[in-house]
């Protein structure tokens, strides 16, 4: 069993009961807080004169007490964060509203540039989006039977109908969208559902 020990501040070599360094004395650590870990000559290699001990202190436990106290006192911030990031993603993922589909259908025409859109609109009574436009270069082509300039609108529409072709609203059948003749309310050029072509004005011409 070892009878000494070595002072934690100069590293002169103490019996192992003694308090304070009887050469610096400096005061020691009881021998209930040392862990011996090494052999003597392992100690003595160490523990040179001159060279400084130091013990260092484990904290984890601390830590972990202060970080749940600390969750325990701001707990209704972390619930509050959950809301606002669960809303969200439910708003960008959740599905699409009718005026949505409107505007995705009245801005995606502008792009084409091929119709003079007026409106677009949700229509409640027929539950399908209805597009209202001006005369333009793709009913002048088409009256003129030329048929180039609405096939691109009918594959602008077609692209938009397969893109909601799952979803529906409150009643509105988000891919019905229906292209009406300039000037009326009842005359149908284009209409379009679940990503095909329910009628087109071009049948008529072949």
């Amino acid at each position: 069993m070892n009878t000494t020990k070595f002072c934690t501040k100069c590293g002169k070599e103490l019996p192992m009961d003694a308090e304070f360094c009887q050469f610096c004395g400096a005061k020691q650590s009881s021998v209930e807080n040392l862990k011996q870990t090494a052999s003597n000559t392992d100690i003595a290699d160490d523990t040179k004169p001159g060279k400084e001990i130091i013990f260092e202190q484990d904290n984890s436990s601390t830590n972990v007490l202060e970080k749940k106290s600390k969750f325990k006192k701001y707990w209704w911030i972390y619930v509050l964060v959950g809301i606002v990031i669960a809303f969200i993603s439910f708003s960008l993922l959740g599905p699409s509203s009718p005026t949505d589909v409107a505007s995705d259908v009245e801005e995606s025409l502008k792009n084409d540039n091929s119709l003079d859109v007026t409106s677009v609109k949700p229509d409640k009574e027929s539950g399908t989006i209805i597009v209202h436009v001006k005369e333009k270069k793709a009913i002048d082509d088409l009256y003129m039977g030329k048929t180039s300039t609405f096939k691109t609108v009918e594959r602008t529409l077609l692209d938009l109908s397969k893109k909601y072709k799952d979803e529906d609203s409150n009643g509105y059948d988000l891919s019905y969208i229906q292209l009406m003749k300039p000037g009326t309310n009842d005359m149908i050029l284009l209409s379009v559902d679940k990503g095909k072509i329910k009628y087109s004005a071009l049948d008529d011409m072949e």
